[in-house]
């Protein structure tokens, strides 16, 4: 799969509520940062989404949340909210469970480059290059799974990969955005071209 720069979020049924939570365990409705507000209202606003995928208590939805500029620029993005993970009972359901389980309710996940055996970084690459929507990719995730049990993820980031650089000096890039903070009608990619041309 496609590895997706922005930040780990999850939603969460607690006491029978659905929760949004930062990577941290914290609230994001108690964020001092905006991208972690911003998805607590995107919760609020699909709710009747996550209500059906997590229908047990302490079932959890995991997930990049790219509204924000981390270190990638994804252009012409839609929708911010990348699933890559279930749980039930604490364990991830088996992959082709959760690919059907958000299908049905029109949750997106990072782009699939193989399945089957296995797959050289240098032919991931390739086939990232080819599959991606974005011209800007972090890098790769590996899942190996057996009889539906996962054994293992890796992770590979791509070696030029500079983190947080458009967070940096409280650097303010949007992809997506549930409120006017930002020119909507100014691509992010333009807005990275201008930046780097001023320096």
């Amino acid at each position: 799969q496609e590895k997706m720069d922005g930040s780990n979020v999850c939603v969460v049924r607690k006491d029978g509520k659905l929760l949004a939570l930062g990577r941290s365990g914290y609230l994001c409705s108690d964020s001092n940062q905006e991208q972690h507000q911003m998805f607590d209202r995107y919760v609020k606003t699909n709710e009747s989404k996550f209500d059906a995928i997590l229908p047990n208590e302490e079932d959890r939805i995991v997930g990049e949340w790219c509204a924000r500029a981390h270190g990638t620029i994804y252009s012409g993005m839609e929708d911010p909210f990348y699933a890559f993970e279930i749980f039930r009972d604490n364990k991830p359901i088996p992959f082709l469970e959760f690919v059907r389980t958000i299908a049905s309710v029109n949750i997106q996940m990072p782009t699939v480059l193989h399945l089957g055996g296995s797959c050289s970084i240098q032919r991931a690459l390739k086939l990232l290059k080819k599959m991606s929507p974005w011209t800007d990719n972090e890098g790769l995730v590996y899942r190996l799974e057996e009889s539906g049990v996962q054994k293992l993820i890796a992770k590979y980031v791509k070696h030029d990969k500079e983190d947080g650089k458009y967070l940096k000096n409280g650097g303010e890039i949007w992809h997506w955005s549930d409120e006017p903070i930002y020119d909507a009608m100014r691509d992010p990619l333009t807005i990275v071209i201008e930046i780097e041309r001023d320096k």
